[in-house]
C-alpha cells in the first residue's frame, strides 16, 4: 500500500466491528502492457453472506475497470474462498503446483 500499487478494502458490521478484509495489488506486464488486479489476501472474521461478497467484488471489479486492468486474479487453497470466487463470476484457469523442500 505504501508503493501506491496496493489497496485495502475493509467491511464493518453495524457495530463497526471488522467483518472482512481484502488486500489487492495492481501488476503491469512490462512486455505486453496488460494490467492485472491481484487479490493478495481475503479474510472474513465474521459470517459474511454471498450478497455481501458480491457487493464487495463489484467494488473491486469497478476499481479494476477504472485502473484499466485486463483481469482480476487470486490464488487460494481454501474451499470456501474458491466457492465465493465461483459465485461472483471467477473461473478456474490453472493449477498451482508446489513442492515442499
Amino acid at each position: 500500500m505504501l508503493n501506491d500499487k496496493s489497496q485495502c478494502f475493509i467491511t464493518y458490521d453495524s457495530n463497526r466491528e471488522l467483518k472482512a478484509l481484502c488486500i489487492t495489488e495492481i501488476f503491469e506486464d512490462l512486455i505486453t502492457s496488460n494490467r492485472n488486479l491481484n487479490i493478495r489476501c481475503l479474510y472474513a472474521f465474521k459470517v459474511t453472506s454471498n450478497k455481501e461478497w458480491r457487493e464487495g467484488f463489484d467494488i473491486i471489479k469497478q476499481m479494476a475497470v477504472d485502473s484499466k486492468c485486463n483481469k482480476i486474479t487470486f490464488q487460494t487453497s481454501n474451499h470456501r474462498i474458491k466457492s465465493i470466487g465461483n459465485f461472483v463470476g471467477f473461473k478456474e484457469v490453472s493449477t498451482n503446483m508446489i513442492m515442499e523442500v
